[in-house]
Protein backbone atom coordinates (compact mmCIF):
# COMPACT_ATOMS: atom_id res chain seq x y z
CA UNK A 1 0.00 0.00 0.00
CA UNK A 2 1.29 3.53 -0.65
CA UNK A 3 -0.37 6.81 0.53
CA UNK A 4 1.43 9.85 1.09
CA UNK A 5 4.93 8.92 -0.68
CA UNK A 6 5.02 6.05 2.43
CA UNK A 7 5.19 2.20 1.53
CA UNK A 8 2.86 0.92 3.55
CA UNK A 9 3.17 -3.44 4.49
CA UNK A 10 0.60 -4.49 7.03
CA UNK A 11 0.42 -8.15 8.31
CA UNK A 12 -3.40 -8.41 6.33
CA UNK A 13 -5.54 -6.21 4.63
CA UNK A 14 -9.55 -7.05 4.89
CA UNK A 15 -11.55 -5.13 2.81
CA UNK A 16 -15.87 -4.53 2.59
CA UNK A 17 -16.93 -2.74 0.42
CA UNK A 18 -15.36 0.78 0.51
CA UNK A 19 -13.66 -0.44 4.09
CA UNK A 20 -10.09 -1.25 4.17
CA UNK A 21 -9.17 -2.84 7.82
CA UNK A 22 -5.80 -2.89 8.69
CA UNK A 23 -4.23 -5.66 10.60
CA UNK A 24 -0.79 -5.78 11.81
CA UNK A 25 0.32 -8.28 14.58
CA UNK A 26 3.20 -7.12 16.85
CA UNK A 27 4.90 -10.15 18.49
CA UNK A 28 8.25 -9.26 19.98
CA UNK A 29 9.62 -7.50 23.27
CA UNK A 30 12.81 -6.41 22.47
CA UNK A 31 12.79 -2.60 22.91
CA UNK A 32 14.25 -1.78 19.55
CA UNK A 33 11.29 -3.53 18.38
CA UNK A 34 8.88 -1.78 20.45
CA UNK A 35 9.96 1.10 19.63
CA UNK A 36 9.34 0.01 15.62
CA UNK A 37 5.90 -1.12 16.80
CA UNK A 38 5.24 2.56 18.65
CA UNK A 39 5.67 4.13 15.50
CA UNK A 40 3.83 2.06 12.59
CA UNK A 41 1.17 2.15 15.37
CA UNK A 42 1.02 6.06 14.87
CA UNK A 43 1.60 5.98 11.30
CA UNK A 44 -1.35 4.01 10.88
CA UNK A 45 -3.55 5.99 13.53
CA UNK A 46 -2.20 8.99 11.18
CA UNK A 47 -3.44 7.18 8.00
CA UNK A 48 -6.60 6.35 9.25
CA UNK A 49 -7.33 10.05 10.32
CA UNK A 50 -6.91 10.90 7.10
CA UNK A 51 -9.11 8.78 5.15
CA UNK A 52 -12.20 7.86 7.15
CA UNK A 53 -12.75 5.10 5.41
CA UNK A 54 -9.71 3.06 6.64
CA UNK A 55 -9.29 1.07 10.22
CA UNK A 56 -6.72 -0.17 12.35
CA UNK A 57 -6.09 -2.82 14.38
CA UNK A 58 -3.10 -4.72 16.29
CA UNK A 59 -2.44 -7.33 18.23
CA UNK A 60 0.36 -8.67 20.44
CA UNK A 61 1.32 -11.58 21.83
CA UNK A 62 -0.98 -11.38 24.65
CA UNK A 63 -4.00 -11.66 22.37
CA UNK A 64 -3.17 -14.94 21.62
CA UNK A 65 -3.96 -16.31 24.97
CA UNK A 66 -7.72 -16.11 23.58
CA UNK A 67 -7.05 -14.82 19.72
CA UNK A 68 -10.87 -15.75 18.63
CA UNK A 69 -12.39 -13.34 21.38
CA UNK A 70 -10.09 -10.68 21.30
CA UNK A 71 -9.38 -10.40 17.74
CA UNK A 72 -13.22 -10.60 17.29
CA UNK A 73 -13.95 -7.67 19.60
CA UNK A 74 -11.48 -5.72 18.05
CA UNK A 75 -12.92 -6.67 15.00
CA UNK A 76 -16.28 -5.48 15.60
CA UNK A 77 -15.06 -2.10 16.47
CA UNK A 78 -14.76 -2.09 12.65
CA UNK A 79 -17.21 -2.19 9.77
CA UNK A 80 -16.31 -5.73 9.59
CA UNK A 81 -18.76 -7.07 12.29
CA UNK A 82 -19.62 -10.53 12.55
CA UNK A 83 -16.28 -11.74 11.21
CA UNK A 84 -16.47 -15.59 10.38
Amino acid sequence: MNFNGHSYHPNFIMEKGDDTIILEHFGMKETKYINVMNKKIEEYKKLCEERENFHFIWTTEEDLTNLKVKLGAKLNKTPLTNPR
